[in-house]
């Protein structure tokens, strides 16, 4: 759709945007918020619609899978069957991308007093990368493939870096896409929205704050209250559907208790689960997460 497609481009252009001259930054916003009240369609699809198909779709593959497993193979008619599914399954992940992406700008729209601060964050405030980890960022395309890309951890370095959603697939399979990119200071500049009481202190002082016992606990507890519960705000590359909070069964502190996984990750038939999950290692993660499912506060 070329309008959709426009305003994806706009919105791009916008987010990573930054004024040279402070005395033009909320006139640059009036304008930005503007725009995107005129390009925003209100008939756009229902997110429970397009889950919900999405879901039906799944399960028909995995029907297929094991099938496959337990006949050694499958007929042509369902392979071409399966094929089919598949193509179909990309196409509303596609959907569903969309739609975030619409609801990203309308909010924004919205609540033009709260999205009217554009802040160049400093490398003290690490804490408002990782706060963003596992969440697709509207605009931000694949080098190689032109599908969304997330922010994610190098679990050697602990360093953020762009990755395909692409690249995760069925286990024994190889990565449908290894498209990736570091990640730059000036991928900092964003619009960010001001009622985040963690994004106003620096990553020191957070990360003091979060250190007390107390804190943690209480955080656990509040955790543990979302078990089981589909996240708003993270999806499964793989099969597009929302991520669900877990508890570890053994775990080495409060950053190692909790992360998110997709609805199939430990099925039965471990030959079809899918293997993609987010591990929660940082306080903005956790902060990030409750905010998820508590609209009115992360952590602080």
């Amino acid at each position: 759709m070329p309008w959709f497609e426009n305003i994806v481009n706009f919105a791009c252009e916008c987010m990573f945007f930054v004024g040279n001259v402070l005395a033009d930054i909320s006139i640059q916003v009036q304008d930005f918020v503007g725009r995107v009240r005129e390009a925003v369609r209100p008939n756009i699809t229902q997110m429970q619609d397009i889950e919900r198909k999405l879901q039906d779709v799944n399960l028909s593959i995995e029907d297929l899978l094991r099938k496959n497993n337990r006949d050694t193979g499958l007929s042509t008619q369902d392979k071409k069957r399966l094929n089919e599914l598949k193509s179909k399954r990309e196409q509303l992940k596609k959907d569903i991308w969309s739609v975030k992406e619409q609801e990203t700008l309308r909010t924004v729209a919205n609540n033009e007093k709260v999205y009217t601060k554009i802040i160049t964050p400093q490398p003290q405030h690490l804490h408002i990368v990782q706060y963003h980890v596992g969440q697709t960022v509207s605009g931000k395309r694949c080098p190689k493939c032109g599908k969304e890309m997330m922010l994610r951890i190098n679990n050697d370095t602990q360093r953020p870096f762009w990755g395909c959603v692409d690249y995760f697939s069925l286990p024994g399979s190889p990565p449908k896409c290894k498209g990736n990119e570091p990640y730059r200071l000036s991928d900092h500049r964003l619009f960010f929205p001001t009622e985040i009481p963690e994004f106003e202190i620096s990553n020191a002082e957070f990360t003091e704050i979060y250190s007390d016992r107390g804190i943690q606990n209480g955080v656990a507890r509040r955790m543990k209250e979302y078990q089981n519960v589909a996240a708003n705000e993270y999806f499964c590359p793989t099969h597009g559907e929302r991520l669900i909070l877990r508890e570890k069964r053994e775990f080495e502190g409060a950053l190692d208790q909790f992360f998110l996984a997709c609805p199939r990750w430990n099925l039965e038939d471990h030959s079809i689960s899918c293997r993609y999950k987010m591990k929660i290692k940082t306080p903005a993660q956790l902060a990030a997460v409750l905010k998820n499912y508590d609209r009115k506060r992360g952590i602080l």
